[in-house]
């Protein structure tokens, strides 16, 4: 996903596929429009060089090819929002990758996660470390339809 950086002061500016413009490290918000990234060459999306991040919102039917999700030690994200049809590992449907794994981990401030009918030949989903999450939404019949689902620890807390 990254195609170029350039740094001033403790800023990276990133060029990224769903933008024309470059993006700096130090975005609160992201928000990725409709019908991006769906590049062959596309596997992969980390969102760690954007360590400021309150709120991620991916649009409708992008990143087609990417197999590898990874959302990990962002200390202020808040929330999630994936639209329908991203991450479907292909337009055609077809299920080849048994590796693909979309993660949520060591984001201590997320609250909520809402997902649409996305990650549908995803083998994995990783949610672990979230502490504050309250709320998961999946929405859809396809949500990770290769992958079983298993709730390993709750934590309720009393106020």
């Amino acid at each position: 996903v990254l195609l170029s950086t350039r740094k001033a002061g403790n800023r990276q500016q990133y060029k990224e596929c769903w933008s024309n413009d470059t993006v700096w490290s130090d975005i609160e918000t992201l928000t990725i429009p409709d019908w991006v990234c769906n590049d062959m060459n596309i596997t992969k999306l980390d969102f760690n060089k954007y360590p400021k991040l309150k709120s991620i919102t991916i649009g409708n039917f992008s990143f087609v090819y990417v197999g590898e999700v990874n959302i990990i030690g962002l200390n202020e994200l808040e929330s999630v929002a994936i639209g329908n049809g991203s991450f479907i590992m292909s337009p055609e449907g077809y299920c080849k990758n048994p590796n693909s794994v979309f993660r949520l981990k060591d984001c201590p401030k997320i609250k909520s996660l809402k997902i649409e009918s996305s990650f549908s030949c995803y083998h994995a989903c990783e949610i672990e470390n979230v502490d504050a999450l309250e709320v998961i939404e999946m929405d859809g019949s396809f949500n990770f339809d290769s992958a079983s689902l298993e709730l390993k620890s709750i934590r309720i807390h009393r106020e």
